[in-house]
């Protein structure tokens, strides 16, 4: 927990995530948040990942929750959460669509096809304001460096909307 002044705070906190049979190892994420008290942020950080991570990883179960896309690629079953986006400005081109995240990046993840096992996905790329492009990515809660640097090359053919990012949650499974 951070304070914000005046008033306040920013929150971390993990969410692990296992099934018996079929996610056996389980396996964790982040929920950065932002509230105007500490109950709040968590709670915020907590209806994010009910939103973006719950209805991919409820659809690779089997149950449907939300709204899924899910595509069969090299044999595996690829199921793509909601898009989180925000931009400053509108653009021509619109919303993304809710697969180029990762088919964008998809040569960073093919190793990841090629594994037995679940893979869940966590895909984050902002770009302008202060920070200028950031890119994070996560498999299984731990850091990704190829996706992250397959994700910063992608925000390079992004047409211009001022500050943007997009957010999304990925399973990869049998």
């Amino acid at each position: 927990m951070e304070p914000v002044h005046p008033e306040g705070a920013r929150t971390v906190t993990t969410i692990e995530i296992s099934h018996p049979s079929q996610m056996p190892a389980a396996f964790f994420e982040f929920q950065h948040a932002r509230g105007e008290t500490l109950e709040a942020s968590i709670a915020e950080g907590f209806q994010g990942w009910l939103e973006s991570d719950l209805p991919p990883l409820a659809c690779a179960l089997g149950a449907s929750v939300g709204d899924c896309v899910e595509v069969q690629h090299d044999g595996r079953r690829v199921v793509f959460g909601p898009v989180r986006y925000r931009c400053e400005r509108d653009v021509e081109a619109g919303e993304p669509c809710p697969c180029c995240l990762f088919t964008q990046s998809a040569a960073a993840f093919a190793p990841l096809l090629a594994q037995p096992g679940v893979h869940a996905l966590r895909l984050f790329a902002s770009r302008g304001g202060e920070q200028g492009s950031a890119a994070d990515c996560r498999c299984n809660g731990e850091d990704h460096a190829d996706g992250q640097s397959a994700l910063l090359r992608y925000i390079e053919s992004w047409p211009d909307a001022g500050f943007e990012f997009r957010k999304q949650y990925v399973i990869i499974t049998p």
